[in-house]
């Protein structure tokens, strides 16, 4: 999934009540990948890659999986093909992640975030 695939699980995310579920999702997985204590913070980064957007970004799905003893987790965003987080947004998801990024796609972005295990 490095910022593009790997294993893990996929929400497609539309409606009301896409935020809830996408961070129960990100949660879920820590707990089934044995990173539960990670769990509030990958849940917490995922919800500022999709909503810490500023320029109309809509998000559309996030998937999150095991990677290199922590959790990866991606978000898809449609709109402008260039990801601009609010300041604030962008502080959080730095101070949690050992790195994150994002790369255009035909119409809009992709941002992912590596969130390390409890042995940061």
């Amino acid at each position: 999934m490095d910022g593009a695939s790997g294993s893990g699980v996929e929400l497609g995310l539309l409606g009301e009540g896409a935020l809830r579920a996408a961070r129960r999702l990100v949660r879920l997985e820590a707990e089934r990948c044995g990173l539960g204590e990670r769990g509030d913070d990958a849940a917490l980064v995922a919800a500022e890659l999709l909503e810490g957007t500023e320029g109309g970004a809509v998000p559309t799905a996030v998937r999150v999986g095991e990677a290199d003893g922590g959790l990866l987790v991606g978000v898809d965003l449609r709109g402008p093909r260039v990801l601009h987080l609010s300041e604030h947004s962008e502080a959080l998801v730095s101070g949690l992640s050992s790195s994150w990024g994002w790369e255009a796609r035909p119409g809009g972005v992709h941002a992912w975030s590596h969130v390390p295990g409890s042995g940061r």
